[in-house]
């Protein structure tokens, strides 16, 4: 079982403990921890038990090993708190409390039964119709997202959760963000949204998300798109060994084309071609690329 799409493993090689500042060697709070599920940079997760309800659930933790970071994590997290308290979806992971306990923020996530994307896709052989349904499921989700005001910022494979029973579903919405008159949210005044800061995961950024321009839900479907041609071709479309020449590759529009991409109907060709065109080419919204995959 997985949420949020966090790999094994910390970024500087550290493994978080829940020791005594969590509220026992097995414990936060009310929630007994039974499994260290993921860590990244700045967070961790566990498969918890909720004591009072007996659930079990995925507990999303602030890391304690950066704490020059961790006013930005902290607003991170309430931030992702308030997105999911709000979004009521079965293409999204669904939250089941969230507060605070000694000072710490927490989520508490219903428990995927599942794995992420990548994995999905390399654990057996995927027909081009299993990853089309796949996706449906995901552009319905964002289609969610999006009438809620928001933007993702961060669609990738890590983020995409398919459980046991082949339903997709939208996770981590840490560097969401509501956009308002002037494109300004809550927290515009830390490295969360700070002038100069590019949120997001470089391969799978937008053209416009590189610019530090102002977003809305057609950056979220180019990266969209970047996922389903990776999904159906084993292939990124824009290349780089760094974060600027990917940057570069995006911005420019120069996409890698392989040749398994003509195996593919021209209504699925053609609809990758138009979400990853620039922003005022995409499709008008996620409802319409969902009914363009279901004809495809």
């Amino acid at each position: 079982m997985i949420a949020f799409g966090l790999a094994r493993g910390s970024d500087d090689g550290t493994q978080e403990m829940i020791g005594s500042d969590w509220g026992g060697a097995n414990g936060f709070g009310r929630f007994e921890t039974l499994e260290l599920l993921g860590e990244g940079g700045m967070g961790v997760v566990y498969r918890a038990r909720d004591r009072a309800s007996g659930r079990e659930v995925a507990l999303k933790l602030l890391k304690t090993t950066h704490p020059e970071n961790e006013v930005d994590a902290d607003l991170r997290l309430r931030r992702e708190a308030r997105v999911l308290s709000a979004l009521a979806h079965p293409n999204v992971v669904r939250i089941e409390d969230a507060g605070v306990y000694r000072g710490r923020p927490y989520i508490a996530m219903e428990l995927v039964d599942g794995r992420t994307l990548s994995v999905w896709r390399l654990e057996s052989p995927r027909t081009c119709r299993d990853v089309v349904k796949v996706f449906i499921d995901v552009a319905r989700g964002l289609a969610a997202v999006h009438a809620m005001g928001l933007v993702h910022r961060d669609l990738k494979p890590a983020n995409i959760l398919i459980d046991r029973g082949g339903c997709a579903r939208i996770t981590d919405f840490g560097l969401a963000r509501r956009i308002r008159g002037g494109g300004r949210d809550d927290d515009a005044s830390s490295t969360v949204t700070r002038p100069g800061f590019v949120p997001g995961t470089a391969p799978y950024m937008s053209p416009e998300q590189f610019r530090g321009s102002l977003l809305d839900g057609r950056s979220d479907q180019f990266s969209f798109f970047v996922c389903l041609h990776e999904a159906l071709t084993g292939q990124r479309p824009f290349l780089g060994s760094s974060f600027e020449e990917v940057g570069k590759s995006i911005v420019l529009g120069n996409r890698v084309r392989p040749t398994s991409l003509s195996d593919l109907s021209p209504t699925l060709l053609g609809a990758i071609d138009r979400g990853l065109s620039p922003r005022d080419q995409r499709f008008r919204d996620m409802i319409e690329v969902e009914l363009v995959l279901r004809s495809a």
